[in-house]
C-alpha cells in the first residue's frame, strides 16, 4: 500500500489489515478525497470503472460530491454497466470535523431489484384486476328503481375494494318480482367471485320459469352450489322473498341470514324471522320454511347484512337492531340516516361489508 496517503495507510493497516483483504470482498468499494482522487479502490471497483462510460463516471463524481457537500451519509440506487447497485457513501472526518474522505460501497442488487420489479408489476396487475372486478361487481347491482307501486333503493359499502355482499331485484312476471340479499363468508376476491355465482345462478333459475317460490328456489340454489364441490369453509347466508303485487303478499324464506329483515308499518314494525340453513355443502337435505305477510301502501321493508348491526364503537358495543330501530324514528330518508349513523358509530376501520336495501 505504498501509494496510499500516509494517514489512511496507517488506518488500513491497523490490526494487520491489508489491501488484499478489501480486494477479496464482492462489494465494489473505494475511498476518495475531496479532489475526486481515488485514495483506494478495491479490485471490484477497478473492474467496474473499466466498464463505465463518461455519463456513468459522472454519476460516481456526483455521489462523492454529495457526501462532501452535506457531510452526511448518502444512500442511493444507481444503474452502472447494466447492473443495479445499492450505493452507500459515508464521510470520514478529521480532528476539525472536516470531511476529508468519502468511503463508498456499491452492492450489486440486480437480482433483487429484478425480483422487486417483477413483484411490483405483478402487484400492479393484481390491483388493476381488482379494480376491474370492483367495476364489474358494482355494475351488476340492480338497476330497477321503481316497479309499479314499489320503489327500490340501496346503500352499499364494501370493507375492501371487493365485497362479499350481494342483493338483487328480479322480475318474475307482470305481478311478481323477487328480492334477496346474501352475505358470503370472508371478504376480498374469493368472496366477490361467490357473489357473482349467486347472482348468475338465481337469475338463471328464475329465467328457466319453473322455480321461484322461496323453498324451491333456495333448495335449487343449494344443489347448484354443491356442484361446485367447494370445501366446508365456503358458504353464504341468504334471505329471499317474492312480492306478489296482485295478492298483496310478501312470501319469504331465510337461509341462515342472521340479519333479520324488518317490515315497518307506520309506528309498528315486524321482524321477518324464519328458520333455514345457510347455503353450504355440509347439508344434504334441507327445507326452507316459507312464511308470508300482507303488504300495504306505505310499508317499508328493510333488508341488510351483518356489517350493519355488528359495527362496533370504541367501547366494543355493537350497533345492533335497537339502534337501527331508533334511527327509523328520525326524520329524513331511512337509508341515508342509517348509513350516516353507522359511520358515526363505528370506531376504527370498517371490518365488514355494509349493504342496506
Amino acid at each position: 500500500m505504498k501509494n496510499l496517503n500516509s494517514d489512511f495507510d496507517l488506518q488500513l493497516n491497523i490490526n494487520g489489515m491489508s489491501s488484499h483483504v478489501l480486494d477479496s470482498i464482492s462489494d465494489v468499494g473505494r475511498v476518495i478525497n475531496k479532489d475526486g482522487q481515488d485514495i483506494y479502490s478495491n479490485f471490484s471497483m477497478k473492474k467496474l470503472k473499466g466498464k463505465l462510460d463518461d455519463k456513468e463516471l459522472n454519476i460516481l463524481r456526483k455521489i462523492s460530491n454529495t457526501t462532501f457537500t452535506t457531510g452526511t451519509t448518502f444512500i442511493d440506487e444507481q444503474t452502472l454497466a447494466n447492473k443495479i447497485y445499492s450505493v452507500k457513501s459515508s464521510p470520514v472526518f478529521n480532528d476539525k470535523k472536516e470531511v476529508i474522505y468519502a468511503v463508498e460501497v456499491f452492492r450489486d442488487i440486480s437480482i433483487g431489484a429484478s425480483i422487486r420489479n417483477e413483484l411490483f408489476m405483478a402487484n400492479k396487475k393484481m390491483i388493476d384486476d381488482i379494480k376491474f372486478a370492483k367495476k364489474i361487481q358494482t355494475s351488476i347491482l340492480p338497476r330497477i328503481k321503481e316497479y309499479k307501486d314499489f320503489t327500490f333503493e340501496y346503500r352499499y359499502e364494501p370493507s375492501e375494494q371487493l365485497s362479499g355482499d350481494i342483493f338483487d331485484l328480479i322480475k318474475i312476471d307482470d305481478d311478481k318480482y323477487c328480492v334477496y340479499i346474501a352475505d358470503v363468508v370472508g371478504h376480498g376476491v374469493s368472496a366477490s367471485f361467490m357473489t357473482m355465482f349467486i347472482r348468475q345462478t338465481v337469475r338463471s333459475i328464475i329465467s328457466e320459469g319453473k322455480v321461484y317460490l322461496p323453498n324451491d328456489l333456495l333448495k335449487e340454489l343449494l344443489n347448484r352450489f354443491k356442484e361446485l364441490d367447494l370445501d366446508s369453509s365456503q358458504y353464504f347466508s341468504i334471505f329471499y322473498g317474492v312480492v306478489d303485487i296482485e295478492k298483496k303478499r310478501f312470501i319469504y324464506s331465510n337461509g341462515g341470514h342472521n340479519s333479520i329483515p324488518i317490515l315497518f308499518r307506520g309506528n309498528d314494525y315486524f321482524l321477518l324471522e324464519g328458520e333455514g340453513k345457510f347455503i353450504s355443502n355440509v347439508f344434504s337435505k334441507v327445507k326452507y320454511e316459507e312464511q308470508s305477510i300482507y303488504i300495504k301502501e306505505g310499508d317499508e321493508l328493510l333488508l341488510y347484512t351483518d356489517g350493519v348491526i355488528e359495527t362496533k364503537n370504541i367501547e366494543k358495543e355493537e350497533f345492533g337492531i335497537d339502534r337501527l330501530l331508533e334511527v327509523k324514528n328520525n326524520d329524513g330518508e331511512l337509508l341515508d340516516n342509517l348509513f350516516d349513523s353507522i359511520n358515526k358509530f363505528r370506531w376504527g376501520e370498517q371490518k365488514d361489508d355494509v349493504a342496506l336495501l
